[in-house]
Protein backbone atom coordinates (compact mmCIF):
# COMPACT_ATOMS: atom_id res chain seq x y z
CA UNK A 1 0.00 0.00 0.00
CA UNK A 2 1.66 3.18 -1.02
CA UNK A 3 0.47 6.72 -0.96
CA UNK A 4 0.46 6.47 -4.86
CA UNK A 5 -2.33 3.99 -5.67
CA UNK A 6 -4.65 5.82 -2.59
CA UNK A 7 -7.11 8.26 -4.23
CA UNK A 8 -7.01 11.83 -2.80
CA UNK A 9 -10.31 10.71 -0.45
CA UNK A 10 -9.01 7.25 0.68
CA UNK A 11 -5.52 9.45 1.84
CA UNK A 12 -8.00 11.76 3.89
CA UNK A 13 -10.03 8.78 5.64
CA UNK A 14 -6.51 6.98 6.28
CA UNK A 15 -5.33 10.75 7.76
CA UNK A 16 -8.60 10.83 10.13
CA UNK A 17 -8.23 6.87 11.15
CA UNK A 18 -4.52 8.07 12.42
CA UNK A 19 -4.94 10.89 14.17
CA UNK A 20 -8.39 9.32 15.94
CA UNK A 21 -6.19 6.46 16.58
CA UNK A 22 -3.27 9.10 18.61
CA UNK A 23 -6.23 10.31 20.01
CA UNK A 24 -7.78 7.60 21.50
CA UNK A 25 -3.71 5.82 22.47
CA UNK A 26 -1.98 8.84 23.92
CA UNK A 27 -2.65 11.34 26.62
CA UNK A 28 -2.67 14.76 24.76
CA UNK A 29 -2.09 17.79 26.75
CA UNK A 30 -5.11 20.60 26.98
CA UNK A 31 -5.10 22.82 23.95
CA UNK A 32 -2.59 20.45 21.46
CA UNK A 33 -4.90 19.46 18.38
CA UNK A 34 -4.15 16.05 17.26
CA UNK A 35 -2.42 17.28 14.00
CA UNK A 36 0.28 19.05 16.08
CA UNK A 37 1.16 15.74 17.35
CA UNK A 38 2.57 14.82 14.16
CA UNK A 39 4.92 17.82 13.72
CA UNK A 40 8.64 18.21 15.64
CA UNK A 41 10.17 21.60 17.07
CA UNK A 42 12.57 23.06 14.33
CA UNK A 43 16.07 23.01 14.86
CA UNK A 44 17.19 25.51 17.77
CA UNK A 45 21.15 26.11 17.46
CA UNK A 46 21.41 26.51 21.27
CA UNK A 47 20.83 22.36 21.45
CA UNK A 48 22.24 20.96 18.31
CA UNK A 49 23.20 17.76 18.65
CA UNK A 50 22.20 14.21 19.80
CA UNK A 51 21.14 14.83 23.28
CA UNK A 52 18.24 16.47 23.99
CA UNK A 53 17.94 16.64 28.14
CA UNK A 54 18.74 19.76 28.38
CA UNK A 55 16.93 21.29 25.73
CA UNK A 56 13.86 19.24 26.99
CA UNK A 57 14.81 20.87 30.62
CA UNK A 58 14.67 24.23 29.22
CA UNK A 59 11.62 24.25 27.11
CA UNK A 60 9.66 22.31 30.00
CA UNK A 61 10.37 25.49 32.73
CA UNK A 62 10.24 27.93 29.87
CA UNK A 63 6.71 27.09 28.96
CA UNK A 64 5.73 27.47 32.69
CA UNK A 65 7.85 30.76 32.78
CA UNK A 66 6.04 31.73 29.68
CA UNK A 67 2.15 31.12 31.46
CA UNK A 68 3.28 32.70 34.44
CA UNK A 69 4.07 35.93 32.58
CA UNK A 70 1.17 35.83 29.66
CA UNK A 71 -1.58 33.98 31.66
CA UNK A 72 -2.55 30.36 31.42
CA UNK A 73 -3.65 28.97 28.56
CA UNK A 74 -1.66 32.11 26.67
CA UNK A 75 -1.49 31.46 22.60
CA UNK A 76 2.02 32.80 22.90
CA UNK A 77 3.47 29.76 24.81
CA UNK A 78 1.42 27.12 22.61
CA UNK A 79 4.70 26.44 20.51
CA UNK A 80 6.57 26.03 23.50
CA UNK A 81 4.25 23.47 24.99
CA UNK A 82 4.46 21.10 21.73
CA UNK A 83 8.47 21.34 21.76
CA UNK A 84 8.64 20.08 25.66
CA UNK A 85 5.66 17.59 24.93
CA UNK A 86 7.73 16.36 21.66
CA UNK A 87 11.09 16.52 23.84
CA UNK A 88 10.26 15.33 26.97
CA UNK A 89 9.64 11.49 27.82
CA UNK A 90 6.03 11.52 29.77
CA UNK A 91 7.60 9.90 32.83
CA UNK A 92 9.78 13.06 33.33
CA UNK A 93 6.97 15.42 32.66
CA UNK A 94 4.40 13.57 35.13
CA UNK A 95 7.12 13.71 37.43
CA UNK A 96 7.98 17.30 37.23
CA UNK A 97 4.23 18.19 36.96
CA UNK A 98 4.02 16.29 40.83
CA UNK A 99 7.06 18.23 42.07
CA UNK A 100 5.56 21.67 40.55
CA UNK A 101 2.10 21.22 42.42
CA UNK A 102 3.87 19.73 45.69
CA UNK A 103 6.18 22.55 45.74
CA UNK A 104 9.35 20.57 45.33
CA UNK A 105 9.95 21.10 41.69
CA UNK A 106 14.36 22.22 41.43
CA UNK A 107 13.28 24.01 38.41
CA UNK A 108 13.44 28.35 38.16
CA UNK A 109 10.02 28.70 37.79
Amino acid sequence: LTVELLATEELVVLVKQCLDWLVSEFVIPAGVKPAQLLATPPHDPMNPNTNQSKHCYYKYNEFFRCEKFHGEGAEACKKIKLAYFALCPKDWTDKWDEQRTAGTFPGPL
